[in-house]
């Protein structure tokens, strides 16, 4: 199995989140497929030459996609979602709100410390999940992580995995085959899965709270009825049990805050 995974956030970094999408090996080859057949060329070139998926600026219409039309970007997040249905195994979103992390920190400074950064606290629970589907499915398999390169928490995401990776209990628990940071492009379209749940979600969480900006996207639902989905909003209640967990394994150290 694969599982790709993108990070995510509000530009007032009041919210962060981890969005992942779990391949088997013909699902991956699927998606591939897919993608280049029907969206590649849809992409305009950014300012490098490079045909590369941004949902946000897509969504937008932004920089690169900003001389195209409403109805050829949204047919490119429309093909987004066919592909992901047609190919994936899950689909994985996990939110923290800076006001619950925040709520841990007063509360408890040294728990804050153990469970990491609020990025660090949704990928663990995202891989979780991702586990515990996978084993209630019976499906079995070794998991190879893959993580966009240059992302600002490779540094802290690649000592946490590090840390898994010397355990083999935990190697077991997290069925880590192994794992890789690399760039998000063409030669990997598999990213732009998650890079498009993750946006949709954190956006679906703006225009909620702020409903006057009288927005209504369809793209999570689309993207739910196609393919199995586990959304979770986490608290200081869940960032207390982290930290247990990873006081236990060993997994807590220095790692960035937010």
């Amino acid at each position: 199995m694969f599982a790709y995974a993108d990070e995510t956030g509000t530009p007032e970094r009041d919210l962060s989140g981890v969005a992942a999408y779990v391949f088997s090996d013909d699902g991956a080859k699927q998606f591939r497929h897919f993608y280049e057949s029907n969206i590649h060329n849809r992409i305009p070139l950014n300012k490098n030459g490079v045909r590369l998926y941004h949902t946000s600026r897509c969504a937008t219409g932004s920089r690169e996609y900003e001389g195209m039309d409403d109805s050829e970007r949204q047919q490119i997040i429309d093909l987004m979602v066919q592909c992901i249905s047609q190919s994936a195994t899950l689909g994985v979103a996990v939110l923290l709100p800076r006001a619950e992390y925040e709520k841990a920190r007063d509360a408890s400074p040294p728990v804050v410390e153990c469970s990491g950064s609020p990025y660090s606290v949704c990928l663990v629970r995202c891989m979780n999940i991702i586990c515990d589907w996978l084993d209630q499915k019976e499906l079995g398999g070794g998991i190879d992580y893959v993580f966009e390169a240059g992302d600002r928490h490779q540094r802290e995401a690649n000592d946490f995995l590090r840390r898994i990776s010397l355990s083999p209990e935990l190697n077991k628990r997290y069925r880590m085959h192994e794992f890789s940071f690399m760039p998000k492009g063409p030669e990997v379209p598999q990213l732009f899965a998650p890079d498009l749940l993750a946006w949709e979600w954190q956006r679906a969480h703006v225009n909620a709270s702020k409903p006057q900006r009288g927005e209504w996207r369809m793209t999570l639902k689309n993207l739910f009825d196609g393919t199995p989905h586990v959304p979770l909003y986490l608290t200081a209640t869940s960032i207390g049990i982290q930290s247990m967990i990873n006081k236990f394994y060993n997994l807590d150290g220095s790692m960035d805050q937010w």
